[in-house]
């Protein structure tokens, strides 16, 4: 008798693991059938429509809020990038393009503090700024390359994880769509 309770025992604490690992597991697979539904980025970032948080960020030319960082444009593409990522350099090479090819879009590249090196260069045709992880964390920046395209105004009217043009090129086409309502978007002439 006692050995057949042994037994019974031994078999419970089999099915309640096995129960807990299950759990787990489905747990798990929903938290991700959740996350897929969302775009690439939705939650990382300042939320659309929010204003950009007034965070500290120093330049070459010394220390400004991150607004005062902003060009006076239509338009403002704020890249967040690290020299380690792969995908920040394609990134960098979008915004290049699409500054020099639409005059009411300027540009920002903010990095974290220690990695500003890999960056200087850019300096050129868009402000770059350091930034410190409190600040990285107040913006809610974890991604790379992840950009949020501003008005004139600071406010966030798209974002997301760019790799390439194309996907620049839809957060722009967002952030006019989301502007239509506020009157006319960009250069006429365009």
């Amino acid at each position: 008798m006692n050995s057949l309770f042994g037994v019974s025992y031994l078999l419970l604490w089999i099915m309640v693991i096995g129960e807990s690992v299950l759990l787990f597991v489905l747990l798990r697979t929903i938290g991700h059938l959740l996350l897929a539904n969302q775009p690439i980025g939705a939650r990382e970032g300042v939320p659309v429509g929010h204003r950009l948080p007034d965070v500290p960020t120093a330049t070459v030319d010394g220390a400004r809020p991150l607004l005062d960082l902003l060009p006076a444009k239509r338009f403002t593409a704020v890249l967040f990038a690290t020299p380690t990522c792969g995908y920040c350099p394609g990134a960098l090479t979008a915004i290049r393009r699409a500054v020099a090819e639409l005059p009411w879009l300027g540009a920002a590249v903010l990095v974290r503090a220690a990695e500003l090196d890999g960056y200087a260069q850019v300096d050129e045709w868009g402000r770059v700024a350091t930034i410190t992880a409190d600040a990285a964390q107040e913006l809610q920046l974890r991604a790379t390359p992840f950009v949020m395209v501003v008005d004139e105004r600071g406010t966030v009217v798209a974002k997301g994880v760019i790799n390439d043009e194309s996907h620049l090129t839809n957060l722009i086409d967002a952030a006019e769509k989301a502007m239509a309502n506020s009157g006319p978007v960009g250069d006429p002439a365009r």
